[in-house]
């Protein structure tokens, strides 16, 4: 049973194994192969990982409302080498660029810092451009793009092939597009796909990447020429010089870009949009700032404060457009602390500009009210979360110390986002903070309206030490004391099991040698006492020659015991070559008697491997040794002869005499030959007993050497023990009435002893 038990466990494993490396091997090759489609039309984002910017998912495309330089989103695998990219690409603002990545490597927080090509539309020159970013920023000649426009879907394919980039780029639905074709000897092989902008947001959709040949890159570039080195403008400093950029600081120049619309000679300060002037029914108040929020509501900051605008007339705005607004300041009667507003803004966007950096505050200068409508940065451990159907917005609650905040941002991006917020983590967030009572419902004082989930940073998971954890722990230590309980016990009952057996085999040697020649010498015993009883000369004969058969038997049981006892003692002698311990035994066994030991296949050519496995050599030495004695015990043998061929993965051993033999049709099996058949089994060798009446009997076993090195020849061995144990299985039941019926020939012969 147990051998039936570790053969199992052994398919099991290697079945495990098999499928472990199964899996390993699949994911490897998969992720190498380039293909992928997105998921933004399901809300789903999990592939992508964000380096600076604002993303969000919202109307089955990814948005980037920020107008940070140079942010990147990434997907895919480093492994990837010859692919195809599509993507339909919106420029949200009036001016930069926007675009995709490919062998993207390297990528760290920063303008171009990544090693890798870009392919865009840029909203400056009217251009489709190609560059290299090696952590700087090298282009190629710009291919002018006609009527390119903000707010206008544009289809981008690109086929990198080798060292060379093909691309495309024109109106979603038109089929007149613009060609690009860029070579660079010294290339970049493998790398991610990535979504970038650059001064401006941006929103992306249908992004695939599919395996690309030169078919591709031939179609794709058409006639367009061939660019060999990116050596226009030599960085993106020479390319800024070469541009003046609008500026709007003097009211002039705004008169001629804006007309001669609204109230533009007063700018009020943000932080003068309160009381009184909430109490002045038609006053219009004009502000100008940063936008440092979008969505959910509009928000505008300047250098003394912030301002929400609830429903502006305003173009799309990304995250830090310098704004001008012209609007009234709220009416209603919210106490001093509640967020001012500006209520039916009409929001002029003057040019693009980088986000401003958030004030770094705790939550309980927060709580006061100074920093409202402000971008703010503090922390905080989170306390649990949930998510507002309605809104489509995560809800995170939160504490610092004794106060208690909340925090708003935008759900869907990433399963690995969610991964990272686990209770009692402490966050640090940047948001505008708000004291608006759609977002603390009385419960807290101020809530942070985030942009992204790029502006949460896990600095540290929860303490190990959670009462959660602690059950946890406990649990484990008290299962592991459990099972070692268990493992002990079954310990005790395998080693009580083997002593059980080894007094079963002692008793059965005991009772074949002494206990059967004492009840025989006994009966000589009582055939002497009844001669004597006959003092006539017919007597004495017979008491002398019953003397002689006692005397007999009382030699031949010390011989047996002296077997029996030679069986019991140490182990094969390690160190010794296999079939000199056996000899050696044989010669102790024999010694003082008429029987010869024949050794043979020692020579001619035969060579003793290096290395025999110890448990093969000592098995074999047990069976040898079996053999030997049964031989000398029942066989009456005039020589034994020994055998022992070693083969490259195989070694048999052969005991062999010409004594009486026995007919295997009707001979039981005794406990010897089952102890042999064991021992071959537990090392998966092969035992053949081949006899004949007056013939004599052939042991023969043979034995596999497992090759430790070879898969091949651990899986073959593998595969030889479950044919055998199979076999066995099959055999186990035939041979349950053999059993029976000697347990009852046993039984029988101790009743007449």
């Amino acid at each position: 049973m147990r051998g039936n038990r570790r053969t199992w466990w052994i398919i099991a494993l290697v079945a495990a194994a098999v499928l472990a490396g199964s899996i390993a091997a699949w994911r490897w090759f998969a992720a190498a192969r380039p293909y992928y489609h997105e998921d933004f039309a399901q809300g789903r984002a999990d592939e992508w990982h964000a380096v600076g910017g604002a993303w969000r998912l919202a109307g089955g495309a990814m948005h980037n409302d920020s107008d940070e330089r140079g942010v990147k989103m990434l997907a895919g695998s480093h492994r990837w080498r010859d692919y195809r990219l599509q993507a339909d690409v919106e420029l949200l603002g009036e001016g930069g660029d926007a675009g995709v990545v490919v062998r993207s490597n390297d990528e760290e927080p920063g303008v171009d810092a990544y090693n890798g090509y870009y392919v865009g539309v840029r909203m400056y020159d009217n251009s489709l451009l190609i560059g290299r970013s090696d952590h700087g920023w090298l282009e190629a000649l710009p291919v002018p793009l006609p009527s390119l426009r903000s707010h206008v879907w544009y289809h981008l394919d690109v086929a990198v092939v080798g060292c060379s980039i093909a691309a495309t780029a024109g109106e979603v639905g038109s089929t007149q597009v613009t060609r690009a074709l860029f070579e660079e000897p010294d290339c970049v092989r493998s790398g991610r796909i990535g979504l970038r902008s650059m001064a401006t947001g941006a929103a992306w959709r249908n992004v695939q990447v599919q395996p690309s040949g030169e078919a591709d890159l031939v179609m794709l570039a058409g006639p367009s020429p061939r660019v060999i080195h990116p050596d226009f403008p030599k960085s993106e400093a020479a390319f800024n010089a070469t541009h003046n950029f609008p500026t709007f600081d003097d009211a002039d120049l705004r008169r001629r870009f804006f007309g001669d619309q609204g109230p533009y000679a007063e700018i009020t300060p943000i932080s003068q949009v309160a009381p009184p002037l909430r109490g002045k029914p038609g006053q219009l108040v004009t502000i100008r700032g940063t936008v440092s929020l979008t969505s959910p509501t509009l928000f505008v900051q300047d250098d003394t404060g912030g301002i929400a605008l609830p429903d502006p007339i305003a173009p799309a705005l990304n995250l830090g457009d310098e704004v001008e607004a012209t609007g009234a300041p709220s009416e209603s009667g919210d106490p001093i602390g509640a967020t001012a507003l500006l209520l039916h803004a009409r929001v002029r966007l003057l040019w693009d500009h980088t986000p401003a950096a958030p004030l770094s505050i705790t939550a309980g200068q927060a709580a006061t009210g100074n920093f409202d409508a402000r971008l703010v940065e503090l922390q905080g451990t989170l306390t649990g979360m949930h998510e507002e159907a309605d809104s489509k917005m995560l809800v995170l609650e939160l504490a610092n110390g004794a106060q208690a905040f909340r925090a708003f941002v935008p759900a869907g991006q990433s399963a690995q986002f969610y991964r990272r917020l686990t209770p009692r983590s402490l966050l640090n967030l940047r948001g505008v903070c708000t004291l608006d009572r759609r977002y603390t419902e009385g419960v807290t004082s101020f809530a942070l309206l985030l942009r992204s989930t790029e502006d949460i940073d896990r600095l540290a998971g929860p303490p190990w030490w959670t009462p959660l954890r602690l059950a946890e722990i406990g649990s484990a230590i008290l299962l592991l004391c459990l099972l070692g309980q268990y493992l002990y016990g079954r310990a005790k009952q395998w080693r009580w099991r083997a002593i059980v057996q080894e007094r079963e085999r002692l008793a059965h040697e005991l009772h074949d040698t002494l206990a059967q020649s004492f009840a025989g010498v006994a009966f000589q015993l009582q055939g002497i006492r009844n001669g004597l009883e006959q003092a006539d000369s017919a007597g004495i004969a017979r008491v002398n020659q019953q003397i002689d058969l006692a005397c007999d038997v009382v030699r031949q049981t010390h011989e047996e015991a002296s077997l029996s006892i030679a069986m019991l003692r140490e182990e094969w002698p390690a160190g010794k070559e296999l079939g000199a311990a056996l000899e050696e035994c044989a010669a102790s066994i024999v010694a003082g008697g008429d029987v010869r030991i024949v050794r043979k296949g020692r020579s001619e050519g035969r060579s003793v491997p290096t290395h025999i496995p110890v448990r093969v050599a000592d098995a074999l030495f047990h069976i040898g040794r079996e053999a030997i004695v049964n031989s000398v015990r029942h066989a009456d043998p005039r020589q034994i002869v020994l055998s022992i061929e070693y083969e490259v993965k195989r070694v048999i051993l052969t005991v062999e005499d010409e004594g009486t033999g026995f007919d295997p049709e009707q001979q039981t099996r005794g406990f010897g030959l089952r102890g042999m058949e064991k021992r071959a089994r537990s090392i998966g060798a092969q035992l053949a007993v081949t006899s004949q009446t007056d013939k004599g009997t052939r042991v023969q076993v043979t034995a596999p050497l497992e090759d430790h090195m070879s898969a091949r020849g651990f899986l073959g061995t593998l595969w030889g023990r479950l044919r055998q144990r199979m076999t066995w299985l099959r055999s186990r039941g035939r041979r349950r009435m053999g059993w029976a019926g000697e347990t009852a020939v046993r039984r029988s012969h101790s009743r007449i002893s």
